[in-house]
Protein backbone atom coordinates (compact mmCIF):
# COMPACT_ATOMS: atom_id res chain seq x y z
CA UNK A 1 0.00 0.00 0.00
CA UNK A 2 1.64 3.20 -1.07
CA UNK A 3 0.62 6.16 1.62
CA UNK A 4 -0.24 9.68 0.92
CA UNK A 5 -0.41 12.85 3.17
CA UNK A 6 -3.77 12.82 4.38
CA UNK A 7 -5.40 16.61 5.48
CA UNK A 8 -4.66 15.98 9.31
CA UNK A 9 -1.50 16.85 10.44
CA UNK A 10 1.06 13.46 11.22
CA UNK A 11 -1.90 11.07 9.21
CA UNK A 12 -1.77 9.85 5.63
CA UNK A 13 -4.32 7.75 4.18
CA UNK A 14 -3.40 4.94 2.83
CA UNK A 15 -4.70 3.59 -0.92
CA UNK A 16 -7.34 1.71 0.74
CA UNK A 17 -8.89 5.01 2.04
CA UNK A 18 -7.42 4.33 6.21
CA UNK A 19 -6.31 6.71 8.09
CA UNK A 20 -3.26 6.06 9.78
CA UNK A 21 -1.43 7.77 12.21
CA UNK A 22 2.35 6.31 12.28
CA UNK A 23 3.81 8.51 15.33
CA UNK A 24 1.29 7.46 17.95
CA UNK A 25 3.13 4.71 20.05
CA UNK A 26 2.48 3.03 23.56
CA UNK A 27 5.62 1.48 25.50
CA UNK A 28 6.36 -2.00 24.91
CA UNK A 29 5.15 -2.92 28.42
CA UNK A 30 1.50 -1.06 27.77
CA UNK A 31 1.02 -3.06 24.85
CA UNK A 32 1.54 -6.77 26.48
CA UNK A 33 -0.66 -5.57 29.24
CA UNK A 34 -3.39 -4.68 26.97
CA UNK A 35 -3.05 -8.07 25.28
CA UNK A 36 -2.99 -9.94 28.42
CA UNK A 37 -6.07 -8.00 29.93
CA UNK A 38 -7.43 -8.20 26.33
CA UNK A 39 -7.43 -12.24 26.71
CA UNK A 40 -8.25 -12.84 30.18
CA UNK A 41 -11.78 -10.83 28.86
CA UNK A 42 -12.47 -12.87 26.26
CA UNK A 43 -11.28 -16.42 27.94
CA UNK A 44 -14.50 -14.79 30.67
CA UNK A 45 -16.54 -14.98 27.84
CA UNK A 46 -17.21 -11.39 27.46
CA UNK A 47 -17.71 -10.22 23.88
CA UNK A 48 -15.58 -7.72 21.90
CA UNK A 49 -17.04 -4.34 22.10
CA UNK A 50 -17.54 -5.18 25.33
CA UNK A 51 -13.71 -5.76 26.17
CA UNK A 52 -12.64 -2.72 24.13
CA UNK A 53 -15.11 -0.78 26.13
CA UNK A 54 -14.09 -2.52 29.25
CA UNK A 55 -9.87 -1.66 28.09
CA UNK A 56 -10.87 1.94 27.68
CA UNK A 57 -12.60 2.90 30.59
CA UNK A 58 -9.55 1.30 32.32
CA UNK A 59 -6.65 3.10 29.99
CA UNK A 60 -4.46 5.65 31.97
CA UNK A 61 -2.25 6.27 28.69
CA UNK A 62 -3.57 9.14 26.67
CA UNK A 63 -2.48 7.63 23.58
CA UNK A 64 -4.14 4.25 24.27
CA UNK A 65 -7.55 6.28 24.75
CA UNK A 66 -6.88 7.81 21.28
CA UNK A 67 -6.48 4.30 20.04
CA UNK A 68 -9.26 2.16 21.78
CA UNK A 69 -11.89 5.01 21.02
CA UNK A 70 -10.80 4.54 17.36
CA UNK A 71 -10.90 0.93 17.22
CA UNK A 72 -13.97 1.21 19.19
CA UNK A 73 -15.58 3.49 16.64
CA UNK A 74 -13.99 0.75 13.59
CA UNK A 75 -15.65 -1.77 15.17
CA UNK A 76 -18.82 -0.28 15.78
CA UNK A 77 -18.72 0.53 11.82
CA UNK A 78 -18.46 -3.27 11.04
CA UNK A 79 -14.58 -3.31 10.91
CA UNK A 80 -12.42 -6.17 11.85
CA UNK A 81 -10.33 -6.05 15.16
CA UNK A 82 -7.47 -6.51 12.60
CA UNK A 83 -8.80 -3.91 10.05
CA UNK A 84 -9.14 -1.40 13.10
CA UNK A 85 -5.70 -2.42 14.38
CA UNK A 86 -4.32 -1.24 10.96
CA UNK A 87 -4.53 2.76 12.03
CA UNK A 88 -1.67 2.31 14.39
CA UNK A 89 1.20 0.65 12.38
CA UNK A 90 3.72 1.46 15.33
CA UNK A 91 1.64 0.04 17.96
CA UNK A 92 -0.03 -2.54 16.12
CA UNK A 93 2.47 -4.05 13.74
CA UNK A 94 2.22 -6.36 10.92
CA UNK A 95 2.59 -9.45 12.92
CA UNK A 96 0.35 -8.62 15.27
CA UNK A 97 -2.22 -7.58 12.59
CA UNK A 98 -1.67 -10.98 10.42
CA UNK A 99 -2.04 -12.96 13.98
CA UNK A 100 -5.58 -11.10 14.91
CA UNK A 101 -6.60 -11.72 11.30
CA UNK A 102 -5.56 -14.98 11.75
CA UNK A 103 -7.56 -15.50 15.11
CA UNK A 104 -10.43 -13.58 13.44
CA UNK A 105 -10.84 -16.31 10.50
CA UNK A 106 -10.20 -19.32 12.85
CA UNK A 107 -11.58 -18.59 16.52
CA UNK A 108 -8.87 -19.73 18.02
CA UNK A 109 -8.75 -16.21 20.20
CA UNK A 110 -7.25 -18.25 23.21
CA UNK A 111 -6.03 -21.77 24.67
CA UNK A 112 -7.99 -24.82 24.54
CA UNK A 113 -7.64 -28.37 25.65
CA UNK A 114 -7.29 -30.63 22.53
CA UNK A 115 -8.65 -34.39 22.00
CA UNK A 116 -5.25 -36.13 23.61
CA UNK A 117 -5.95 -33.41 26.70
CA UNK A 118 -3.15 -31.24 25.82
CA UNK A 119 -3.31 -27.19 25.64
CA UNK A 120 -3.12 -26.10 22.29
CA UNK A 121 -2.49 -22.26 22.77
CA UNK A 122 -4.59 -19.07 21.09
CA UNK A 123 -3.45 -16.66 18.81
CA UNK A 124 -3.88 -14.00 21.66
CA UNK A 125 -1.39 -16.29 24.13
CA UNK A 126 0.97 -16.33 21.10
CA UNK A 127 0.85 -12.55 21.02
CA UNK A 128 1.41 -12.47 24.41
CA UNK A 129 4.47 -14.51 23.79
CA UNK A 130 5.81 -12.45 20.86
CA UNK A 131 5.58 -9.37 23.25
CA UNK A 132 7.20 -10.96 26.00
CA UNK A 133 9.97 -11.70 23.72
CA UNK A 134 10.47 -8.59 22.33
CA UNK A 135 10.34 -6.77 25.18
CA UNK A 136 12.86 -9.26 27.15
CA UNK A 137 15.36 -9.45 23.62
CA UNK A 138 14.84 -5.44 24.49
CA UNK A 139 16.15 -5.28 27.93
CA UNK A 140 18.94 -7.26 27.25
CA UNK A 141 20.02 -5.10 24.71
CA UNK A 142 19.51 -2.32 26.95
CA UNK A 143 21.99 -3.93 29.86
CA UNK A 144 24.60 -4.65 27.15
CA UNK A 145 24.94 -0.99 26.12
CA UNK A 146 24.32 0.37 29.88
CA UNK A 147 26.60 -1.66 31.55
CA UNK A 148 30.04 -0.85 28.42
CA UNK A 149 28.40 2.62 28.56
CA UNK A 150 28.92 3.16 32.49
CA UNK A 151 32.22 1.39 32.64
CA UNK A 152 33.69 4.12 30.33
CA UNK A 153 31.86 6.90 32.42
CA UNK A 154 33.89 5.51 34.93
CA UNK A 155 37.32 5.69 33.28
CA UNK A 156 36.27 8.98 31.61
CA UNK A 157 35.78 9.89 35.14
CA UNK A 158 39.26 8.64 36.67
CA UNK A 159 40.97 10.57 33.34
CA UNK A 160 39.35 13.56 34.31
CA UNK A 161 40.53 13.36 37.80
CA UNK A 162 43.89 12.34 36.91
CA UNK A 163 44.16 15.08 34.57
CA UNK A 164 42.80 17.77 37.38
CA UNK A 165 44.18 16.63 40.39
CA UNK A 166 47.03 14.08 40.52
CA UNK A 167 49.11 15.88 37.01
CA UNK A 168 48.65 19.33 38.90
CA UNK A 169 49.87 17.45 42.16
CA UNK A 170 52.62 15.84 40.91
CA UNK A 171 53.82 19.06 38.65
CA UNK A 172 54.58 20.70 42.14
CA UNK A 173 56.36 18.21 43.52
CA UNK A 174 58.44 18.13 40.47
CA UNK A 175 59.20 21.84 40.75
CA UNK A 176 59.60 21.71 44.45
CA UNK A 177 62.34 19.43 44.59
CA UNK A 178 63.71 20.88 41.32
CA UNK A 179 63.30 18.32 38.72
CA UNK A 180 61.01 20.59 36.46
CA UNK A 181 63.71 21.31 34.00
CA UNK A 182 65.18 18.02 33.96
CA UNK A 183 62.40 16.10 33.29
CA UNK A 184 61.97 14.36 30.02
CA UNK A 185 59.98 14.84 26.32
CA UNK A 186 57.12 12.83 27.52
CA UNK A 187 56.46 14.12 31.04
CA UNK A 188 56.62 17.91 29.62
CA UNK A 189 54.12 16.55 26.69
CA UNK A 190 51.89 15.09 29.43
CA UNK A 191 51.65 18.37 31.74
CA UNK A 192 51.10 20.54 28.77
CA UNK A 193 48.11 18.61 27.91
CA UNK A 194 47.16 18.89 31.54
CA UNK A 195 47.62 22.93 31.33
CA UNK A 196 45.65 22.89 28.14
CA UNK A 197 42.84 20.79 29.35
CA UNK A 198 42.53 22.82 32.85
CA UNK A 199 42.63 26.31 31.35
Amino acid sequence: MVATMGSVSGSRVDDGGVKTDPKLKIKAHELLTFFELFRDLFEAGIGLRLILTQLLVSASNPVLITVLKTVLDDIENGKTLSDAFVRYPNIFTNDIRALMAAAEKSGKWTKKINARGEIDLGILDLIIQLLTRRNVARDKVKNAILYPSLILLVVIAALATFIVYVIPSLRQIFIGIGLSESTDTLTRILFGFCDLVTN
